[in-house]
């Protein structure tokens, strides 16, 4: 025989030898033109391919219906040929899917049909599995979790679509080092992601959470887990709970239109940052002995309430815009040492409100507010400076609150810049600037308005007395209205560095496109700094100028390409960072037949042929 020949044959019947015998892992049961269905409770088809693969191996099922629970024991591939038609229906008996070898992977799959009580998928005490672009279906009550992990670690959890389960989407118990990435969990009844009692060091990325009962929870004795770029929405109690858990980093999440946002309970030492949370009833919710969490770089809008405290303690708020809200921060019973620092908080109705609490410090923050910036109730000892505190009825309102500090506060445009009522006596306030205020203060009650000489007491714009000796405090006192008190030691200058006030906009109201029109800028700084100014045309082109004095006239040019109704919107900044607010300008720029000339040479100016035919056009 040709030995080529025989070469072939030979080789020919080697491969039919192995595909009737069936031991080629990586083919499986794809010689079946249909799926072949047996009993689950007796060992099925897929069940079959595993005891009979090796470690390594890939099995490669194809589309269809198996009624099967299968158990994964040996390291291999089970790669279903497409999710929404390889379906492993587990009859309601037992686990879908038990894992108990590590090395596994799972993909490609619809599973559904767990025993009630049971999950989908469970994976125990195994290590550097794949679960991954599975679809994967509970029934609301009765079948408990999506995915289950116990005492695993080094698990990927990815691209999955998890949804009617009764605790969980996906559950992790006593388990680290997983990644939970890019799964989407809907209409689980009471958390879509929970990581559970003593599961460490997982990180939960980019998955979506909606219509849950709580998106994602952290219960226990978690710690150093990484919650971040998730998106909750729509949960019926909250977005992320951590609950009895400490040292965990929660950021760069989008939560809305849940119960609220995110919330802590029994927990300390988090880190919750860089989060947008908008829509919900309360965007970050501190409750029961809750404390040393630090909540800093938050965007937190159009809630109820932005940040909301109860019977926790020394909690840290930093650096977060809070706005568009009912209340921005609400310090409520039981609650005390909060820090509240260099936030942002406008157009809320109110800004900062306390209420039964004491020993908060609310410093440096910067506040335009609707109805109060600050507001007290039946609190005492609580310290409230340095904030720049703006445009509200009320700048600083105290009801039946006693032993304040308000110190180095500038309070500009408010109707009453510091308000208290007859039951709020014992404060101490001094160094504050008051400052373009329609009152600057009303006091019906008896409390100090300064610091003695010679550190002196605040200053008021309204006050005419002089400095005869120039050290800098008036030679009489301030009258506070509402009573009898008075500051002793008016200052005749500010305190510390004010804001330089809102520039005064002057040009034109009208103008031609294409045309360039000058502006006037100026303000002044009551500290006398130089300033620069911020300007924004209105036509997504903005501009920043040089450093000039105080009261110096700035004058810029600007054209508008299109006709339309332009908003010129400008803020002044001085040398030590304080900014003023936005100024604005209507200007419009009404259609011309200036404008159809313009168009009329861009086309003679591109087409050129178009123009030769208008001048022999003329001609003739």
């Amino acid at each position: 025989m040709n030995k080529g020949l025989f070469k072939k044959v030979l080789a020919h019947g080697i491969i039919l030898l192995f595909v009737g015998t069936g031991v080629i892992p990586s083919m499986s049961g794809t010689v079946l033109e249909k799926t072949t269905i047996m009993d689950s409770k007796s060992g099925g088809y897929i069940q079959n391919l595993i005891n009979n693969a090796n470690d390594g191996d890939t099995i490669n099922i194809p589309s269809g219906t198996y009624y099967e629970n299968i158990v994964i024991d040996k390291s291999i591939k089970l790669i279903g040929e497409d999710k929404d038609t390889t379906i492993i229906d587990g009859d309601a008996n037992s686990y879908v899917i038990s894992i108990t070898a590590s090395n596994v992977q799972v993909s490609g799959f619809n599973i559904k049909n767990c025993e009630d009580w049971k999950s989908n998928i469970y994976m125990y005490k195994v290590h550097n599995c794949l679960i991954t672009d599975n679809i994967i279906i509970g029934n609301d009550f009765g079948l408990i979790n999506g995915i289950d992990i116990e005492y695993s670690d080094n698990n990927t959890i990815r691209n999955n679509i998890i949804t009617n389960f009764y605790q969980a989407g996906i559950h992790l118990y006593v388990s680290t080092h997983n990644l939970i990435e890019n799964n989407e969990v809907t209409s689980c009844y009471y958390r879509g992601i929970l990581i559970h009692y003593h599961s460490n060091e997982n990180y939960v990325t980019t998955n979506s959470c909606i219509e849950t009962g709580t998106g994602i929870q952290l219960h226990t004795n978690c710690s150093e887990n990484n919650v971040y770029e998730n998106t909750v929405l729509n949960s019926r109690e909250g977005g992320i709970f951590l609950h009895k858990v400490g040292g965990n980093n929660v950021y760069n999440n989008s939560v809305y239109n849940n119960s609220f946002g995110i919330g802590t309970q029994y927990s300390q030492d988090n880190e919750i940052y860089s989060n947008t949370l908008t829509d919900n009833s309360i965007g970050i919710y501190f409750q029961h002995d809750s404390y040393d969490n630090n909540i800093f770089e938050n965007y937190i809008g159009n809630h109820n309430i932005g940040v909301q405290t109860y019977q926790s303690t020394s909690n840290n708020i930093l650096n977060n815009t809070i706005v568009n809200n009912q209340k921005g921060i609400f310090i409520d019973s039981l609650t005390n040492n909060y820090y509240i620092v260099k936030n942002n908080i406008f157009n809320n109705n109110i800004g900062i409100e306390l209420s039964f609490t004491t020993q908060n410090n609310i410093s440096k923050n910067f506040m335009t507010n609707i109805e109060s910036n600050i507001l007290l109730e039946e609190s005492y000892d609580n310290t409230i400076f340095q904030n720049t505190i703006q445009e509200s009825l009320n700048g600083i309102k105290s009801l039946n609150s006693s032993s304040n500090y308000f110190i180095k506060n500038t309070l500009l445009y408010n109707y009453d810049g510091i308000k208290l009522d007859s039951s709020s006596d014992k404060n101490i306030i001094y160094h504050n600037n008051f400052i373009s205020n329609t009152q600057n203060a009303y006091d019906e009650s008896n409390n100090t308005w300064d610091n003695s000489y010679p550190s002196g007491g605040n200053y008021w714009d309204k006050y005419n007395g002089t400095d005869n000796d120039g050290d800098g405090i008036g030679n009489t006192p301030f009258p506070i209205p509402g009573g009898d008190n008075e500051d002793m030691y008016p200052l005749m200058y500010p305190s510390c560095n004010v804001p330089p006030n809102k520039p005064i906009i002057n040009g034109p109201s009208r103008g031609k496109p294409g045309i360039e029109h000058e502006y006037t800028f100026n303000t002044t700084d009551l500290n006398d700094d130089p300033v620069m100014y911020f300007i924004e045309w209105g036509d997504d082109t903005t501009e920043r100028t040089e450093n000039s004095d105080s009261g110096e006239e700035v004058t810029l040019k600007h054209s508008w390409i299109e006709e339309g109704e332009y908003i010129i919107k400008a803020k002044s900044k001085d040398i030590n960072g304080a900014e003023s607010n936005w100024s604005k300008y209507k200007v419009e720029i009404p259609r011309t037949r200036a404008t159809s000339n313009l168009w009329y040479h861009w086309f003679l100016d591109h087409f050129p042929l178009l123009e030769k035919l208008v001048i022999l056009l003329r001609v003739t």
